[in-house]
């Protein structure tokens, strides 16, 4: 079911927290495309094929919200930006105006950031998701941060690398080079012209923003943003559907 009409500005990034069980209706998982069905009959759990199928019906949901159009009538392209494959790119809507989103999902909850004329990220874990650091680190985090994560006390390790975790995924779709992003060679710092940490990659012109997301209760989340200037302002609503 459509959401309200919903209005963004640049330099404004907008998360919605969706709880997927209340997009589990049948109507809702009508919107899909051919293309998304196929994907999810592909996934063999039946809780995991719904979480899927709500997550992808809220996303439709939320983003024809700010195109005042039915859900099912947009359309996304996966072509990447940095090589030209038109099959594992950052999806991106094709007559986007100027709208980019990303989508993350957490057990029963999905996060969607939405940006105008930027790009963004979203990463999310769930709180009960058995973590352990020194398998984080050995993938993830630089020297700086392990040496972070060791000097914390013992029982608090998982979470902050957890969290670490979550901002370097963050980063990663932001820039839509995903898998291809090397995570051990930059670390997100302080910035001192604004609240977020900046992380500077050798791929970008210009640091990429990166929050946790405290407001966000389900879930340890992060969001990272490139191309909304110093100091992004962050809201976070509730996609509830109609």
């Amino acid at each position: 079911m459509p959401l309200a009409q919903a209005t963004l500005n640049p330099g404004e990034v907008t998360v919605w927290t969706v709880a997927l069980d209340r997009w589990s209706a049948p109507a809702h998982g009508e919107t899909l495309s051919a293309d998304e069905r196929a994907r999810a009959a592909l996934i063999r759990l039946p809780a995991t094929r719904n979480e899927f199928i709500a997550a992808h019906a809220a996303l439709r949901a939320i983003l024809a919200s700010y195109q005042d159009i039915p859900p099912e009538s947009l359309l996304f392209t996966t072509t990447c930006k940095w090589c030209g494959d038109p099959q594992h790119g950052k999806p991106q809507l094709q007559d986007s105006g100027g709208l980019s989103f990303n989508l993350t999902r957490a057990g029963s909850v999905a996060l969607v950031a939405v940006a105008h004329e930027a790009e963004v990220g979203v990463d999310a874990e769930p709180l009960d998701r058995a973590v352990d650091w020194r398998a984080i680190a050995r993938r993830a985090l630089s020297h700086d941060e392990r040496a972070q994560v060791e000097a914390t006390e013992p029982e608090q390790r998982d979470a902050l690398a957890s969290r670490l975790w979550c901002r370097k995924e963050a980063v990663a779709k932001a820039t839509g080079l995903g898998l291809a992003l090397n995570l051990k060679t930059w670390t997100a710092r302080p910035d001192r012209q604004s609240p977020w940490l900046a992380a500077s990659l050798d791929e970008m012109p210009e640091p990429v923003l990166v929050s946790d997301l405290d407001m966000v209760t389900d879930a340890v989340a992060a969001v990272a943003v490139t191309g909304a200037g110093d100091a992004p302002t962050v809201t976070v609503r509730d996609a509830a559907p109609a």
